[in-house]
């Protein structure tokens, strides 16, 4: 069965809740978070149990309801397993500033399973499947992810280049803008279902 390590999703959420504690601190700022597919179940089970302040948080491929997204993932053939009571979950987000990352051609995790009235709510979308936004479109989602962050927390340095000429004087490259990130530290961590699916353009 496809995510038989996710029936340590508890044991996940011990060590995201022990990661973000020693970032508050020993830093004193409220940590940003991100999860992806399942992953967001795991910070989904972090915010209703921590007194940690979360500043931010990003989810793609975001599971409101893991017991539709299983329905889902079995129609179309996969099978997940999780521990015992997740399958009802049901969660509140709260007043956390959200960025919900949707793959328009995403059949798991839809537009619709986001939740509605929700403060502060910023929403991204790719033309691609699940969770591949990075992959297809790695340029844009960097940017989108990184705005949406606090960007005094990041160095930026802005670059205008030229245009690129050939001998004939024919413009080969338009001019433009380039923003290279000095320093971000990122943590990726790919679910069995990303993998799984990793090769599919």
């Amino acid at each position: 069965p496809v995510g038989s390590i996710n029936e340590y999703i508890g044991e996940f959420v011990t060590d995201l809740d022990a990661v973000a504690e020693y970032v508050y601190q020993k830093t004193g700022k409220a940590p940003a978070l991100m999860g992806l597919s399942m992953g967001t179940i795991i910070v989904n089970e972090f915010l209703q149990r921590t007194d940690i302040p979360i500043v931010k948080v990003i989810f793609d491929g975001y599971v409101a309801s893991p017991k539709e997204w299983i329905e889902r993932l079995a129609a179309n053939g996969k099978t997940v397993t999780l521990p015992k009571g997740y399958r009802s979950r049901k969660y509140r987000l709260g007043k956390v500033e959200s960025l919900f990352i949707v793959s328009e051609k995403d059949t798991y995790s839809t537009l619709s399973d986001i939740p509605k009235g929700q403060p502060d709510r910023n929403i991204k979308t790719f033309d691609c499947e699940h969770t591949s936004g990075f992959f297809r479109f790695p340029g844009e989602y960097t940017t989108g992810v990184v705005s949406f962050i606090d960007e005094s927390e990041y160095l930026i340095r802005p670059y205008n280049y030229p245009p690129m000429v050939d001998k004939n004087g024919k413009v080969i490259r338009e001019g433009g803008i380039s923003a290279y990130l000095k320093s971000m530290y990122v943590t990726v961590q790919e679910d069995d279902l990303a993998l799984k699916y990793a090769d599919i353009p």
